[in-house]
């Protein structure tokens, strides 16, 4: 049989430093069924695309790709949507360029669970961060912090609880795998949101449940330059950039809400608090965020800690910018 099961989509740009990396996660895969790798490289201005070539060459029955001519990413166009209508497999798994896989039977071991649970239609792991520049790594999901305590013990989640985990923020993206048929037409709100992988997790879980692998199984690179989380943190982010950047996934959740008919409203406020406690310190308005209001919030944290924190930013800021500069040192 040579049908593809699993298309995997790879969007690159200027990643020259660590596309084959990349790649040669793909091509190590162990699988018993066929796979395909759709990579699209956005008119990067270096090396990437000669790469992409050279591996085209090699496996031309497996590798797929997209030479884009003029950069869609500054037009709008959601890179991983090119990809997707591009994909033939019954499951889709994502893995970005500068990120790579360490497990060569990661895509075996989801396929095989989600062809036993008809009702999964999203699966991701564990993984390890790795900070470019101070060689730094740790494990994303970590049980042992306060924080990330609503990792459910059956790896099981809805729509109602996916956003507990890292508080609304992402899961590992390198982690993705979800039915392909659910990508098919994603609903407008989608692709106004700037990280698209928050209304994947959500969409996906609309349409059944998420299960959670503890394995690590891929690395997510920090520091590279090319990461929208790098950006989205990056101190240069003026407070008017940071409030646009959290309102524009506060409506995310909002569309999403009335997507769904409103079903997941309950479990998506703790959601909201997080980037509305963004925007409150993006405006200034420091105090506000110590409402009791917000308590829903902080229990998912350790209260004792992150109060800390809060009134160090709040009433010594220098101290605030200090400690940060010697955490990511």
């Amino acid at each position: 049989m040579n049908d593809v099961l699993v298309s995997i989509c790879c969007i690159t740009y200027n990643h020259e430093k660590y596309l084959r990396d990349a790649l040669e996660s793909f091509l190590m895969q162990k699988t018993d069924f066929v796979y395909e790798i759709i990579i699209r490289d956005d008119a990067s201005t270096d090396n990437t695309a000669n790469i992409i070539r050279e591996y085209e060459q090699k496996y031309p029955n497996i590798v797929k790709p997209i030479y884009e001519k003029e950069n869609g990413y500054k037009k709008g166009i959601e890179p991983i949507s090119v990809t997707l209508k591009k994909a033939k497999g019954k499951y889709i798994a994502l893995c970005e360029g500068d990120d790579y896989w360490i497990d060569e039977q990661k895509l075996q071991k989801q396929v095989e669970y989600m062809e036993g649970h008809n009702n999964c239609t999203l699966c991701f792991h564990n993984a390890e961060m790795l900070f470019m520049k101070s060689k730094k790594k740790e494990i994303y999901i970590d049980k042992r912090a306060a924080y990330k305590r609503y990792i459910n013990s059956d790896g099981i989640y809805t729509a109602s609880n996916i956003h507990l985990i890292r508080f609304g923020g992402s899961i590992p993206t390198a982690s993705f795998m979800f039915r392909s048929k659910y990508a098919k037409n994603f609903p407008d709100f989608y692709f106004k949101c700037p990280c698209s992988d928050m209304p994947l997790k959500l969409i996906m879980t609309s349409y059944g449940y998420a299960y959670y692998m503890d394995d690590v199984m891929s690395v997510y690179r920090r520091e590279t330059g090319t990461s929208v989380t790098d950006n989205w943190k990056n101190e240069q982010n003026t407070n008017e950039k940071i409030e646009r950047h959290v309102n524009k996934m506060i409506n995310t959740i909002n569309d999403f809400d009335k997507f769904t008919k409103y079903q997941y409203t309950d479990g998506l406020k703790i959601s909201k608090k997080y980037y509305e406690l963004q925007s409150l310190l993006a405006q200034g308005k420091n105090r506000e965020i110590l409402k009791s209001e917000y308590k829903e919030y902080y229990k998912i944290q350790n209260k004792d800690q992150l109060c800390i924190k809060l009134l160090i930013k709040i009433y010594v800021p220098q101290l605030y910018k200090r400690y940060k500069k010697i955490m990511k040192n």
